[in-house]
């Protein structure tokens, strides 16, 4: 792993290019993870006393910053926003307080995000409940919300250039994956195992899943319904 001085500038970074710098004192991680994508800094925390890395996400904007300052210490945000100002050491040095607001499930907020590992098995998840993941390289989105209901699973574009969230859902099926799969790519799915496919099978079809939705020459009939 190549670190980065901490003292680099956010307005130094690549676009969606992880830097990773040693972890901050407010944090018991080996190693911090930060990139910038949009509008928004991705933290991830590796190694220390975090046996799996953990990903979260906050939006670098005014309002986001005064919810995480008057979470922590019920303040606005009062410092310059700005990423020529702002350095990988100021990111690392505050990413315990959108850590600690990740892990208050009493707490309701949209601008601090988890962000779940894109390889958690679809047999993992709790029935009924949404899970972020990073959105692929080749979709419109920033992120994908993912949840299972039944054999169900339903998946939500968030952000990018979306002007608002579209949540469609597909039938965990071989009939409806069958014809998912034959439709783009003129080839059978190959299999249907909820403890095998994970959180990437199920972003990696979201762009299918959309162009589908919006061909109006297409029977959706059994493989997938557009929710609204």
């Amino acid at each position: 792993m190549k670190l980065t001085s901490s003292n680099t500038k956010l307005s130094e970074l690549k676009e969606d290019v992880w830097y990773f710098i040693k972890g901050g004192f407010g944090q018991s991680s080996e190693f911090t993870g930060i990139k910038i994508k949009s509008n928004w800094i991705y933290i991830k925390f590796i190694g220390g006393e975090f046996e799996k890395e953990f990903t979260m996400t906050f939006e670098y904007s005014q309002r986001s910053l005064n919810a995480i300052w008057q979470y922590n210490s019920q303040e606005d945000y009062d410092y310059p926003i700005d990423m020529d100002i702002g350095t990988l050491e100021w990111v690392n040095d505050i990413a315990d307080i959108p850590y600690v607001i990740c892990m208050d499930l009493g707490y309701s907020n949209k601008y601090v995000i988890e962000i779940s590992n894109p390889t958690t098995k679809l047999s993992d998840l709790s029935e009924g409940k949404w899970y972020l993941v990073e959105a692929s390289t080749n979709i419109i989105n920033g992120v994908t919300g993912v949840k299972r209901e039944g054999n169900w699973i339903f998946v939500k574009c968030i952000d990018g250039v979306l002007e608002k969230n579209f949540t469609n859902k597909f039938e965990y099926s071989r009939q409806s994956l069958n014809e998912l799969k034959h439709c783009y790519f003129q080839c059978k799915y190959q299999h249907i195992l909820i403890n095998i496919d994970d959180f990437n099978s199920a972003k990696d079809i979201a762009a299918i899943l959309y162009a589908m939705c919006n061909d109006d020459n297409f029977n959706k009939k059994h493989t997938f319904v557009l929710e609204t």
